[in-house]
Order: structure tokens, then C-alpha cells, then sequence
């Protein structure tokens, strides 16, 4: 057997241990959704919210008819949550028709996206490799992708139809794009994750470096980092412009922003970005179940989070030296969520919940993948 024909069998082997790890992360995130459901728990933590809200979105704006779950009265008929974007209640909604308006349907989009991510960040990885040339890149792959499977805050985020995992899963296409050097779809992907919940602005931080650092034409960079996000934004809410006018929606996003930079009223744990990596004080998305708190695999997310400090000092020295930095992207997606959730808190919210820590999955799993080829190329 060649090498050639050797390898090709390797990177089979290890997308099937990347889609069945991926598989293992759905199934525990499907049985903690059916668990909920069990204990009696029809809306679990803020799903309140956006079930509702999507629940109204079918039947006030798209007028849809389906046998619509029993409300749950505890929202006001005209709540709407617009202090989030409407992209992760579009998902919630469309599984209410596609699957059904139960608890479980709810949750069906964030159990298949929770179970692809491992994959998603793999191919990821394996591209990082092949930019570092290094000779095993399908090792590397394993390494992120694994990361990935093995973080609890996956399956446990992905088991609840709250926002972050949408969120997340888009920022890690967004990630993916941009290894596969497709700067217009890594964009369009980023500003799709803001789209769920403004947070995932942080994916764009790493699009706009990459474009400042690879992309020299001004035209192209006002094209696809003002016209397209603009556009795709556009694309998003035209449904909300539509029932509630465009100044309506641009008041709310405005208040939405003071809304962010305040802090919650007292009642769940807090905890910020550093805590969520040693799960500090986590958030529980239901008492009645010890195992249902939102919490990371600290040995990994450690890990990760140190190979993103050593890959943004490599990427920045590099930079500052005007040669070309290395590929670094997940690792500067990490530094976005700290210096965002910096400026949150600078600004007075002092309120960040451990649930939130999905958010660094991508960019966390990633940086092992970069620091493991960066290395390898220091060896070669």
C-alpha cells in the first residue's frame, strides 16, 4: 500500500471517529432534552423566552397554522424579544413546524447542531494543518475535533433551545470558511451568528483580521465587511421590518444595546469568561437534575485557552514585525469573547452566565489545533 492510498484511508478513519464522537455529543445532548421533559420541566431556563417568542413569530407574522403548544402565560402576548436578534427564534420556529411544537422539537436544532460541531472544527483543524504543512494533518484534526466532542457546555448547551449554541455553530462554519480561505462566506457566516444573539460578533473580530492582514484591495473590503453584512442583516429581520416598521426595530436595537451593558436583576449564578473555564459558580438550567449545569471540561478549555494566548503573542509579534503572521484565527476569536465581555462589564453588565461559554468552544478546540501545527512547524 502506497502512502498516498494510506493517507486517504487515515482521513476516512478519522472523519468516521469525528462523525461518531459527533454522534455520542447528540445523543447526550437528545437525553438530556427528553430528561427535562420527564421531570416535568415543559420550558427549561430562559427558553421562555424565544420558544414563545418564535411560537409567535409563526403565528402573528408568518401566519402560519400548526397544533400550537399550550402558551405558557408567563410571557405577555405582544413580547417579542427584541433585545435579541430574531435568527435563533427562526430556527426554533422552524423545527415547532417541521417537527412539531413540543419541548423535544425545540431542542432538535441544538442537539444537530451540538453533534456537528466536532466535525465542523475537525475539517477546520485538518485545513490549519495543511496551511502549516504539517506531515500528519489529520492528527491535528483529531485534536480539534475531539476538543470539541469532549467539552461538556456542548452537549449541555445543546440539550436547552436557548440562543448560544445557534450562535456558536454559526461562528464555527464561520471559522471553518475562513481556513478554507473563503473570506465572503466566513463573513456571511459571522454576521448569520450575530444574527442569533449579538455576541457572536466575536467570529466577525476574527474575519475583520484576516481581512486586514490577507486582503489588500479597500474595494473588496468595503464590499464584504460594510455591504454584505449590511445586506445579509437586511435579509434577517425583513420579517420583523415588515410587522413592526424599520423604526420600531431600529429603537429596539438601540435599546437592545443599552440593554447589554447593564446588569440582569439578582437571582442565577454568575460568572465571567475566566470562571467559565474552571466552571465557577455555574448556571443551572434545572435543579432537579445535579447534572444539568452548564460547565465546560476545564482540562480542555485550560488548555485551549493557554494555546490561544501563546498563538495571538506569536500571531501579534509576527504582525508587529510586518511578516506574515501565522494562521491564528480560532485563537484571536477567543481573544474577542474576553475583550466583549471586558467591555460588557466595563460598561456596568455584570451579569454573565456560565451557559454563555459555548461561545468559546470553537475558537478554543481550534487554538489547540493552531498551537499543535505551529509547533510541528518549528520541528520541521
Amino acid at each position: 500500500m502506497n502512502a498516498k492510498m494510506l493517507s486517504k484511508i487515515t482521513i476516512i478513519v478519522v472523519l468516521v471517529i469525528l462523525a461518531y464522537a459527533g454522534i455520542c455529543v447528540g445523543e447526550r445532548a437528545y437525553h438530556l432534552a427528553s430528561s427535562y421533559y420527564s421531570h416535568g420541566d415543559n420550558y427549561v431556563s430562559d427558553e421562555i423566552y424565544y420558544v414563545d417568542t418564535a411560537r409567535r413569530y409563526l403565528i402573528n407574522i408568518f401566519k402560519i397554522k400548526i397544533n400550537y403548544y399550550n402558551m405558557s402565560g408567563s410571557t405577555d402576548s405582544n413580547y417579542f424579544n427584541l433585545e435579541h436578534p430574531p435568527l435563533g427564534k427562526y430556527i426554533i420556529a422552524l423545527a415547532m413546524v417541521t417537527c412539531g411544537d413540543k419541548p423535544v422539537c425545540w431542542r432538535l436544532p441544538g442537539i444537530i447542531e451540538a453533534s456537528l460541531l466536532p466535525l465542523i472544527i475537525g475539517l477546520a483543524s485538518y485545513r490549519v494543518a495543511r496551511l502549516y504543512n504539517v506531515n500528519h494533518p489529520e492528527i491535528v484534526a483529531l485534536i480539534g475535533g475531539l476538543a470539541a466532542a469532549s467539552n461538556r457546555i456542548v452537549f449541555m448547551d445543546g440539550s436547552v433551545a436557548l440562543l448560544d449554541i445557534h450562535m456558536s455553530f454559526f461562528g464555527a462554519l464561520s471559522l471553518l470558511a475562513l481556513a478554507y480561505d473563503r473570506p465572503r462566506s466566513a463573513v456571511i457566516l459571522g454576521v448569520l451568528s450575530s444574527t442569533v444573539k449579538m455576541t457572536g460578533v466575536v467570529f466577525l473580530f476574527a474575519v475583520f483580521i484576516y481581512y486586514i492582514v490577507k486582503i489588500k484591495s479597500f474595494n473588496k473590503r468595503i464590499i464584504d465587511l460594510v455591504i454584505v453584512p449590511l445586506l445579509v442583516i437586511l435579509l434577517v429581520y425583513l420579517p420583523l421590518i415588515y410587522y413592526f416598521g424599520p423604526i420600531e426595530i431600529i429603537k429596539e436595537t438601540i435599546d437592545a444595546l443599552k440593554w447589554f451593558s447593564t446588569s440582569r436583576p439578582p437571582g442565577p449564578p454568575v460568572s465571567g469568561p475566566l470562571g467559565w473555564l474552571v466552571n465557577s459558580n455555574p448556571f443551572y438550567f434545572n435543579y432537579n437534575m445535579v447534572y444539568s449545569a452548564a460547565v465546560m471540561t476545564p482540562l480542555v478549555s485550560l488548555a485551549g485557552f493557554a494555546s490561544s494566548l501563546v498563538m495571538v503573542g506569536v500571531f501579534t509579534d509576527k504582525l508587529v514585525d510586518k511578516g506574515d503572521p501565522p494562521w491564528a484565527y480560532g485563537s484571536i476569536s477567543v481573544a474577542a469573547v474576553f475583550l466583549l465581555f471586558g467591555l460588557l462589564y466595563a460598561l456596568g453588565n455584570h451579569t454573565f452566565y456560565s451557559f454563555y461559554a459555548v461561545v468559546l468552544v470553537p475558537g478554543l478546540s481550534l487554538s489547540l489545533a493552531e498551537i499543535a501545527s505551529y509547533v510541528s512547524s518549528l520541528e520541521g
